[in-house]
């Protein structure tokens, strides 16, 4: 079947074996937890326009969630972008054509052709500049420049690829953080959802990737009342 553990590389698939059975080994120590089902206790406020949906405390199991029913293709592109791509985009400082089609496959995959025809020497710029500069804005503003890049792909360069920790800035995402609705970004919302996703990140004990992971999770679990409350 396409898309399968059988189609994986031998390395990518230990790899993920691996991380499978680490992250069940979490839910099932964590049985007394009540997966999933928001009780109104432990919920943490993250400033005026954010508040997580769920109790922090269900962050590495809805994380582990994400993993164990993801489409095994998604699962097998994040990681690769994880292992080999993110590594060597932060040892170099830049992204080849490659690495940037690539992870934004993983973001859209109907995107990667408009991505494909960003010119390598531009690519290379561009993306020195977003991971070297000490500028908020430039770091995500500057990535929008290449052709197919987005403010939510912009987000996802940052959220694999740079040294700090940057969230992935996603209807789903912001949803379980409280902010539905209007999906035209600017830098002042990106800024605060930022600092949001590190605080909440801190509390949770998770990495960032952990983090969106288990925000994505949340959201796709409560499909009926994100379309309740888009309808309201």
């Amino acid at each position: 079947m396409q898309g399968s553990l059988l189609d994986m590389p031998t390395s990518l698939r230990t790899f993920w074996q691996k991380r499978w059975q680490v992250h069940v080994s979490i839910v099932y120590s964590m049985k007394a937890v009540p997966l999933f089902h928001w009780t109104g206790a432990g919920e943490l406020s993250l400033g005026a326009n954010m508040q997580i949906k769920f109790p922090v405390a269900e962050t590495q199991a809805l994380a582990v969630d994400y993993l164990l029913n993801g489409r095994p293709l998604d699962m097998v592109r994040e990681a690769r972008i994880e292992t080999l791509y993110a590594q060597e985009v932060r040892l170099r400082g830049w992204f080849t054509k490659t690495e940037l089609v690539e992870t934004c496959r993983w973001k859209n995959p109907r995107l990667a052709k408009r991505v494909e025809i960003n010119d390598d020497v531009f690519i290379q710029e561009v993306t020195r500049t977003a991971l070297s500069t000490t500028d908020e804005r430039l770091r995500i503003e500057v990535l929008t420049l290449l052709k197919g890049v987005s403010w939510s792909m912009a987000s996802v360069l940052l959220h694999f690829c740079h040294h700090e920790p940057y969230p992935i800035l996603d209807a789903l995402e912001l949803w379980s953080l409280g902010m539905g609705g209007s999906r035209s970004y600017h830098f002042d919302t990106w800024l605060e959802y930022t600092h949001a996703c590190r605080e909440a990140a801190q509390q949770a004990g998770v990495s960032m990737r952990m983090l969106d992971r288990a925000l994505t999770r949340y959201a796709i679990l409560n499909k009926r009342l994100r379309k309740s409350a888009d309808a309201a």
